[in-house]
C-alpha cells in the first residue's frame, strides 16, 4: 500500500487555529478574546473555507494577511506567550513563496476538521488554565460563544442639556449681566441666555426683530410680562425673574430650541432656534 506524500505546508492557516482556540476559551481569561466581531467572523470564514475546500495559495496568503494584523493586536494585548509569539514571527518573516503552498486536494483518512485542530492545539493551554478539555470540546461543538452579558448603559445626556450646550458653543462668547429696574442695561440687541435667574449676553450674535418667522408664542416659557419703556420685567415658567430689552431676542435655558422676544405691546413672540440661526446677524460688523 503506497503511503500518502507529505502534506503541503500551511503555517499561517495552522496558526489561525491557535488564535481560534484562544478566542473560544471562557472563564477568567477574557484577555485571550481580543478580536472584534468583524475580525472574529473573518477568522471563522478562513478556517471554514480551509475545512470545506482544502488548502490553496490564495487562502494561505489571506491567512498571512490576517496574522499581520493580529501581531499588532498582540503587541498591545499580550495574548500570545513567548513561544507562540516566536512562532508567529517565523511565519511572517518567512517569504510567502517559501511555504510552497500549492493547491493540495484533501485525502481520505486525513480530513481534519479545523475545529478539532484548534481544540488539539489549545489543550495544553486549557489544562494550564484549569479548564476541562471535555467542556471545551463540547463548547466547540455547540457553536459560537454566547454574546457577552448586558453592558451598563452609556451615560445619557438629556436632549435639553445637549441643545443648551450647542447653543452656548455656537452663540458665544458670553458675558454675565446684572440688570435692575434702576439700571436695566440688558446688552441689547445681543441675544440673552436666561438661566436660573442669571442673564448672559452673547458677545457675537443677535436676531433682528424684523426678521421673518416671528410668531406669537404659545409655548408658555414666559409666565408673566410687565413692559416698562424700553425694557420688560418677565418671569419664566419656573418663577425666575429677568429683565429683557423690548424686541431683544432671548432664550430660556429650559427651552433652548426656542428664541423669544417681547414686543412693545407685551406680546411674547418666538421663532425656532434653527430659524434664528439662519437669520442671525453678527454684532461685530
Amino acid at each position: 500500500m503506497r503511503s500518502p506524500g507529505p502534506a503541503t505546508p500551511s503555517p499561517a492557516l495552522d496558526f489561525l487555529a491557535t488564535i481560534h482556540a484562544k478566542e473560544r476559551i471562557g472563564g477568567g481569561t477574557a484577555a485571550f478574546a481580543v478580536l472584534d466581531d468583524t475580525d472574529r467572523a473573518r477568522l471563522e470564514s478562513l478556517l471554514g473555507t480551509y475545512h470545506d475546500h482544502g488548502l490553496t495559495p490564495t487562502l494561505e496568503r489571506q491567512a498571512r494577511t490576517f496574522l499581520i494584523s493580529y501581531r499588532e493586536i498582540d503587541k498591545h494585548a499580550g495574548v500570545l506567550d513567548a513561544a507562540e509569539r516566536e512562532r508567529l514571527s517565523r511565519i511572517l518573516d518567512e517569504p510567502p513563496g517559501s511555504a510552497r503552498a500549492a493547491s493540495a486536494p484533501r485525502r481520505p483518512g486525513i480530513r481534519w476538521r479545523w475545529r478539532w485542530v484548534g481544540a488539539a492545539i489549545a489543550v495544553p493551554l486549557i489544562v494550564g488554565l484549569g479548564v476541562g478539555v471535555e467542556s471545551y470540546v463540547s463548547s466547540l461543538q455547540s457553536g459560537p460563544p454566547p454574546a457577552a452579558g448586558p453592558q451598563p448603559p452609556a451615560q445619557q445626556v438629556p436632549p435639553g442639556a445637549t441643545d443648551l450646550q450647542n447653543l452656548e458653543r455656537e452663540w458665544g462668547p458670553w458675558r454675565q449681566l446684572t440688570p435692575s429696574d434702576q439700571r436695566p442695561q440688558t446688552g441689547s440687541p445681543a441675544l440673552l441666555l436666561l438661566e436660573g435667574g442669571v442673564s448672559l449676553a452673547s458677545g457675537q450674535w443677535t436676531v433682528p426683530s424684523g426678521a421673518p418667522g416671528w410668531q406669537p408664542d404659545v409655548g408658555g416659557s414666559v409666565a408673566a410680562v410687565s413692559v416698562h419703556g424700553d425694557h420688560a420685567d418677565i418671569t419664566d415658567a419656573d418663577g425666575n425673574p429677568y429683565i429683557v430689552g423690548i424686541n431683544q431676542p432671548f432664550v430660556i435655558s429650559s427651552n433652548p430650541d426656542t428664541v423669544l422676544l417681547i414686543d412693545r405691546t407685551g406680546t411674547v413672540r418666538s421663532v425656532s432656534l434653527a430659524q434664528a440661526t439662519a437669520v442671525r446677524r453678527s454684532l461685530r460688523k
